[in-house]
């Protein structure tokens, strides 16, 4: 993406790189928008961000998005083509079932909250984080794959049986055993909501 430690990311440069890529581009967002207007985003290949930098001693954990977490979190997986369409397909698939299915759109948030935020996936060489929540957190981080969380393996019944927090670390994380896991995890999803 041309990412450089000595200046701040240009979305007029980042998103005809990620156009390229996978035809994603980020938006401009004044700072969290609705589930129905994020999802809507999604469905578009287009990815919310906001434009406002966080302040060093935020660097832990911040309830809020901010550019570090928009574009150093989630841009690096938006440039993988398989995860990109889960999400364009996840922001489709949620458009379409809320407007059917009052109260739906919760069930989709749970499915992009413990993956594209606060995934894990387990490698050959050990579990790795993909998801942007805990690679913006350099606190999260250690705490995710340190002792004290609770960890399982994913599943699409736990995930949707779990609530979660904004405003502190994750006490649960789903592993996945392989990213393909979250294509047929979303087919799930959707089949039954039209049982």
């Amino acid at each position: 993406m041309g990412f450089t430690r000595d200046r701040i990311p240009d979305f007029r440069e980042v998103n005809p790189r990620l156009r390229e890529l996978t035809g994603w581009e980020l938006v401009v967002v004044p700072g969290l928008v609705d589930d129905a207007e994020f999802f809507g985003l999604l469905a578009q290949r287009k990815f919310p961000a906001t434009t406002w930098l966080r302040k060093l001693e935020q660097l832990d954990y911040l309830e809020e998005p901010d550019m570090f977490h928009d574009v150093f979190g989630h841009v690096p997986l938006l440039t993988n083509p398989g995860f990109a369409e889960f999400l364009q397909q996840l922001g489709e698939a949620a458009q379409h079932h809320a407007n059917r299915w009052p109260g739906t759109l919760e069930l989709f948030t749970r499915l992009y909250w413990f993956t594209a935020e606060f995934g894990l996936v387990q490698q050959p060489d050990g579990l790795r984080i993909y998801g942007a929540g805990l690679l913006s957190s350099h606190g999260e981080v250690k705490f995710s794959l340190g002792e004290q969380p609770t960890r399982l393996p994913f599943t699409l019944d736990g995930v949707l049986d779990t609530a979660f927090e904004k405003d502190k670390f994750q006490e649960l994380y789903f592993v996945l055993e392989d990213m393909q896991q979250l294509p047929q995890a979303l087919q799930q999803l959707q089949a039954r909501l039209v049982e």
